[in-house]
């Protein structure tokens, strides 16, 4: 039988200095709104079939079409919770 993992808490941070922390959290933060997610948006929604291409090289080319399962729904997983976050 497969065990159970439980996820982490990383919302504990508590063990950092908190300048040190803020700073993280705006770099991570800054890093995924401005730069990671744009890229996404713009060069993985399949505007033609639906869904997202999940393989692209730093210049956003398409380098694999297949679309996993699994990789479509973490995609709209991590836009949905994004958007509920903003």
């Amino acid at each position: 039988m497969r065990e159970q993992l439980e996820p982490k808490d990383l919302s504990n941070t508590s063990h950092m200095i908190p300048n040190r922390r803020d700073a993280l959290l705006t770099t991570y933060r800054d890093g995924l709104l401005n730069d990671i997610l744009p890229f996404w948006i713009r060069h993985s929604v399949d505007r033609e079939f639906g869904g997202f291409m999940t393989a692209a090289d730093r210049d956003g080319r398409v380098v694999d079409t297949d679309k996993g399962e699994w990789q479509q729904l973490q995609m709209s997983l991590n836009v949905v919770q994004v958007g509920v976050a903003n």
